[in-house]
């Protein structure tokens, strides 16, 4: 039977809707990437992403989603942006993507890295520009797959306002199951965890969310950002957080919660059934963050040397 396929990569800047549809067959193939950290200096970085895009395009995906850090670090460096993307335009599969705290920069929330920056509304312009809408809906067969910029996040800006108006909007027009895709996980434990921590989304959007998604089917939640693979399940909702293909981070600066590896993952659509799976990935090395202070300077700080 004939795999779903989709158009072209949204236009930068535009928002995909529910009229965007796939078509009428119901099984779908999506590779989900992650923290990417592409850069021309980055070549080891890059080298990985190549073989991630290799094994794409050698097989039958129908989408790319990239859940963010597409950039080493965009945000303090904008020539990145156009580095990355001359590396993503290699895929020969649709791509969407949402943005990550290297691309746009950081919620404003206690204990944010050294020397992170603050989100940054020309970075998220770049960012459209560059990688198409950073928050968007995506109908296939009885699916909506939805993306959301979790940089605004508390934010208290117009293009959080925004997201969060067209959110509403958008889910009124869902009758199906949900899968939704984000930079940050939204949560560790549970929705009441408590713990204000720059690796998860701040806790009030964490329950705004919930309320707004309260009613619906949602069956899943996809995330980058931690550089570990982590599968668990709260209130029925699985949440899975995808790694990085470029690298993982020291115990010296991460605690471990999943597993440090490296690779992507593969998401299965089929009829109102899903099944999410961790990929290794031919050809993507297994590389530590701590080894690559040339391309991010506040390694030292940030481990006191």
């Amino acid at each position: 039977m004939p795999r779903l396929r989709f158009p072209q990569r949204i236009a930068p800047g535009q928002e995909a809707t529910p009229t965007n549809r796939a078509g009428p067959r119901d099984v779908m193939k999506i590779a989900l990437i992650s923290d990417t950290h592409l850069a021309a200096m980055a070549t080891d970085f890059v080298s990985n992403a190549v073989a991630a895009i290799d094994w794409i395009n050698s097989d039958d995906f129908d989408l790319v989603i990239h859940l963010g850090d597409v950039t080493a670090d965009g945000i303090a460096a904008p020539g990145q942006v156009e580095e990355a993307k001359t590396v993503l335009d290699r895929l020969d599969v649709p791509l969407l993507c949402v943005p990550g705290n290297h691309d746009i920069g950081d919620n404003p929330v206690p204990g944010r890295a050294l020397g992170e920056k603050p989100f940054d509304a020309a970075a998220l312009c770049l960012f459209r520009t560059a990688f198409g809408a950073d928050h968007w809906l995506y109908s296939a067969g009885d699916w909506a797959l939805i993306g959301l910029n979790a940089q605004l996040f508390n934010t208290g800006s117009a293009e959080e306002t925004r997201q969060f108006d067209w959110l509403c909007s958008a889910l009124a027009a869902v009758d199906g199951p949900i899968g939704l895709f984000l930079h940050k996980p939204w949560l560790r434990v549970a929705l009441s965890d408590q713990e204000r921590h720059p690796r998860y989304v701040p806790l009030e959007q964490r329950l705004a969310l919930a309320e707004v998604l309260a009613g619906h089917d949602l069956r899943f939640v996809a995330s980058g950002h931690t550089h570990q693979l982590r599968r668990l399940t709260v209130d029925g909702v699985e949440h899975f957080w995808v790694p990085s293909t470029a690298f993982v981070i020291p115990d010296r600066m991460q605690e471990w919660i999943g597993e440090k590896i490296v690779g992507a993952a593969v998401l299965t659509l089929d009829g109102d059934d899903y099944r999410l799976d961790f990929q290794r990935v031919p050809g993507v090395a297994h590389r530590d963050l701590g080894d690559y202070r040339a391309i991010f300077p506040k390694l030292g700080a940030i481990l006191g040397e």
